[in-house]
């Protein structure tokens, strides 16, 4: 029976180029409960060692008396994948062929030389874990993960699982170098699925080294719908020279969104402003957009730590925030989430729990108001 499928591509989050990076696990588990990585740089006699580095990095930043955000359960090594372990959603000839006419025949030169994903001696890990979100009263919401990394390339991978007509609803492709430009192979390939009326995936997630510019847009997905702070590169990847990464969600297009009300807390899908920070009693915000609007040093400003967010969780921020005596005394509060993206779970459940202070919630980002909008609807079913 086949162990990779085009069942598990569709359904995974999908990262081309990723090393062992642990990020998504830490961003999406509300999203996806399978993370399919693809690599052609990584040998299977170094990708366990790798992985279990990464997991030592996280598990040295937590707190004493804490559990860890992302625990290693086991895991399962297939030191050599054969086509039967492999069910293709397109044949191996019509993947080339797909790639040629799409991507030109020098970049069908490189793929050709990094079709590892269908070579004999594929291998394949499967790590299994689980996510540990704390929520504010100290208990923990657990969540199992298994992620599959593969030796192969992403792009042939991508078609040659039916990328084409059944993809899967994320794609990255973080600093990839040419897999995430404009002009790119997997640029190319969306733009052909979107002229052709195809299928596309819902976000397209990329990102570079924090050192250089920003990422131009590039179409089919022109828009950011999600911009992740503190997202750290795979910290025992040797070619991984800068820890951190700008990354971003992007989309087709931002949908027209309205205040969401949630008993007498109200979620806005804007940016806060400092007109309306003045006229709040007490308000958390991320370090970064405290000094950026210049309210760092207001009395009713309660400044949240703005590192890398499995380093100090959501509850350990909202349970400071809330045993100040700004919030306790507040007639009204405005927070701009700080936290993991799979997190907004711990908002929700913290929110449900009181009704004064009224809080407004900022979410000017869409997807984030989205995850939100839809946990509370979860929350009240």
């Amino acid at each position: 029976m086949p162990i990779l499928t085009p069942d598990l591509f569709e359904r995974s989050y999908f990262e081309i180029g990723s090393g062992t990076c642990l990020e998504p696990l830490l961003r999406f588990s509300d999203k996806f409960s399978e993370f399919l990585f693809i690599d052609f740089e990584l040998y299977l006699a170094e990708v366990e060692n790798f992985l279990r580095k990464s997991i030592d990095a996280v598990r040295s930043c937590t707190r004493i008396g804490s559990v860890p955000a992302l625990v290693l359960d086991r895991l399962e090594v297939f030191q050599d994948l054969r086509m039967p372990d492999i069910e293709l959603h397109t044949s191996v000839r019509d993947t080339l062929r797909t790639v040629r006419e799409l991507c030109g025949m020098e970049g069908f030169e490189y793929f050709d030389q990094t079709v590892k994903w269908a070579n004999p001696n594929q291998w394949a890990i499967r790590a299994f874990f689980t996510r540990n979100i704390r929520h504010v009263d100290g208990s923990y919401l657990k969540r199992a993960l298994t992620l599959w990394l593969v030796g192969g390339e992403g792009t042939l991978t991508y078609v040659g699982m039916g990328g084409m007509c059944r993809p899967p609803k994320y794609v990255g492709t973080i600093q990839t170098g040419l897999a995430e430009q404009c002009e790119g192979p997997i640029g190319k390939i969306f733009r052909h699925q979107k002229s052709s009326g195809g299928i596309l995936p819902k976000v397209w997630i990329r990102g570079r080294a924090t050192k250089k510019l920003d990422l131009d847009p590039a179409e089919p997905f022109p828009e950011r719908g999600q911009v992740f702070g503190g997202w750290q590169s795979d910290r025992s990847f040797p070619r991984a020279i800068d820890p951190m990464r700008k990354v971003a969600a992007w989309i087709e297009r931002s949908p027209a969104l309205c205040p969401h009300h949630f008993g007498k807390h109200t979620l806005v899908p804007h940016k806060i402003d400092v007109r309306e920070i003045g006229e709040i009693d007490t308000v958390s915000l991320p370090y970064n957009l405290a000094s950026v609007l210049g309210v760092s040093g207001r009395r009713n400003v309660r400044v949240a730590s703005n590192n890398v967010p499995w380093m100090q969780t959501a509850s350990e921020k909202l349970r400071e925030w809330q045993d100040s005596p700004e919030f306790i005394r507040g007639k009204n509060a405005a927070l701009v989430f700080a936290g993991s993206e799979d997190e907004c779970a711990v908002v929700v459940r913290w929110l449900a729990q009181f009704d004064n202070p009224p809080i407004r919630v900022y979410l000017p980002m869409p997807l984030d108001y989205s995850t939100f909008v839809g946990t509370i609807d979860l929350e009240r079913s």
